[in-house]
């Protein structure tokens, strides 16, 4: 069952999102039209690990794991969604930096979940951090209690290779970039809150049920399936991998930790 969106403004959105909803619409938590088929030429090409990452996300879907929130998931898109086009992230007189980590920090601390203390404990850059916090206390996707689960809202999902940070020119930059899930739709669609370096705190999309697709023709208009990841001056590098689904890492679930 699809959620209902959290702001008026959304209903669009919603129109948009169910005019290609893989194979038609789905009903409840029983996806039969969830049976994605992935390009052979990709599948030719994919290593054995992407293959089944791809086949774990499937069936993840299609096995219902797609569930209502929670209320500190609740909390979190509601909070998400008041911080979109911020330009200063001062939440309860404490002020968090302009970037990708103190966005998420800000959100999860305007919901109400202070992170801050527990984020100080480990060093490294901001996305790091936050992926060991989740790893630590068995909170990600991959390794959790349904491993290889959906990212679910609320969910801190993280990206390797977003730009060449270490300036090598080689595929070798892990943890670069993190972001908070807003919405799931049951097609697979991820709509994602994050900061773009250069448009500020927006909402992206990514479905990584349809990982090679970027955009999608609609009766409607022209509909973004994966947002570009990858930093255009970066992309010589990997030229194939630059959508948030192709550099996707994994997610975790930072709401459910004792912090």
């Amino acid at each position: 069952m699809k959620r209902q969106l959290s702001r008026p403004y959304r209903l669009l959105a919603t129109g948009l999102m169910s005019l290609w909803m893989i194979g038609g619409c789905a009903s409840g938590l029983n996806l039969p039209s969830w049976d994605v088929q992935f390009p052979d030429a990709r599948l030719e090409q994919a290593s054995a690990t992407e293959v089944a990452s791809w086949r774990s996300h499937t069936n993840a879907a299609a096995l219902g794991l797609l569930k209502e929130p929670g209320p500190k998931q609740t909390a979190i898109v509601a909070a998400g969604y008041d911080l979109v086009g911020a330009r200063r992230l001062k939440i309860e007189g404490r002020v968090y930096p302009l970037d990708c980590s103190g966005t998420i920090l800000a959100v999860y601390h305007h919901a109400g979940m202070d992170l801050q203390s527990a984020f100080a404990q480990y060093s490294g850059n901001g996305v790091s951090r936050l992926y060991r916090m989740a790893a630590d206390k068995g909170l990600l996707a991959s390794t959790g209690e349904q491993p290889g689960r959906y990212p679910a809202p609320g969910d801190i999902i993280f990206w390797d290779n977003t730009y060449d940070r270490s300036r090598s020119g080689r595929w070798d930059d892990p943890l670069t970039h993190a972001a908070i899930v807003l919405e799931v739709y049951e097609n697979g669609a991820i709509e994602y809150l994050h900061y773009h370096y250069t448009r500020g705190i927006v909402i992206e999309h990514m479905n990584l049920l349809e990982p090679e697709v970027h955009t999608t023709s609609t009766a409607a208009g022209t509909v973004v399936v994966n947002s570009p990841m990858r930093m255009r001056r970066d992309r010589y590098i990997q030229p194939e991998s630059w959508l948030a689904s192709h550099l996707y890492r994994d997610a975790g679930a930072l709401y459910r930790g004792d912090w």
